[in-house]
């Protein structure tokens, strides 16, 4: 079974940057918040040997991959702390992505109990509670799911209770134009354009992106 876990910037935001200006060999670390200011990564001290000179007074720029995914709206931070930098020690908040609340307008789906487990909105976008499960070989929903047939009946998509979305297609993102073909889930926007779909096939195609494991409003 593969996982797909595609993040939020989701958008080219599969991996993030944050800069450390230091010299030398020295320790730094990383610390990462979430809009709320809740700490999601903290880095332990690591050694580095920038490339480009010994001295103290010789900066070199070092990026650290941070691979954070959208999770809930707002601007997620960066600090880095360099221990024993001469120039620029500290990078206080640096700005590492940006998460999009839900648009008004989204079609919600809801678990038995009246929970929202996922939404497609106006935007293109995608949001669940749970994972996205890409080109399922089998699909079999539990009781409670969401389901998505073709035609002929065929099973080709379904959302399950804890909001996982799973697939027997693929899934394309931040599409410049989504033209649904016949047959398929649609959601247009308030222009009656389409903004995503999933087709007789079980491929999600989307003008926007999936955030999964989100836990904000849905």
């Amino acid at each position: 079974m593969a996982l797909i876990l595609i993040s939020g910037l989701f958008l080219a935001l599969k991996a993030n940057y944050a800069a450390a200006v230091c010299s030398g060999s020295d320790l730094w670390s990383l610390k990462i918040y979430d809009p709320s200011r809740n700490l999601v990564r903290n880095s332990s001290i690591i050694t580095i040997t920038p490339t480009g000179g010994v001295e103290c007074d010789t900066p070199t720029t070092v990026s650290t991959n941070l691979d954070v995914s959208c999770q809930t709206s707002g601007t997620y931070v960066a600090n880095v702390t360099c221990y024993g930098c001469a120039v620029m020690s500290n990078v206080a908040d640096t700005n590492v992505i940006t998460c999009q609340a839900p648009n008004a307008n989204r079609l919600i789906i809801k678990n038995s109990t009246g929970g929202n487990i996922a939404a497609f909105d106006e935007k293109g976008y995608v949001y669940l509670r749970g994972f996205n499960y890409s080109n399922q070989a089998v699909l079999n929903p539990n009781q409670n799911s969401y389901v998505f047939m073709n035609n002929t009946g065929k099973v080709v998509a379904y959302i399950n209770s804890s909001g996982d979305l799973m697939l027997a297609g693929s899934v394309s993102m931040s599409q410049a134009t989504v033209s649904a073909p016949l047959n398929s889930f649609i959601i247009r926007n308030d222009t009656r354009k389409d903004v995503a779909y999933i087709d007789s096939s079980g491929n999600l195609v989307l003008s926007g992106v999936i955030y999964h494991n989100w836990t904000d409003t849905i």
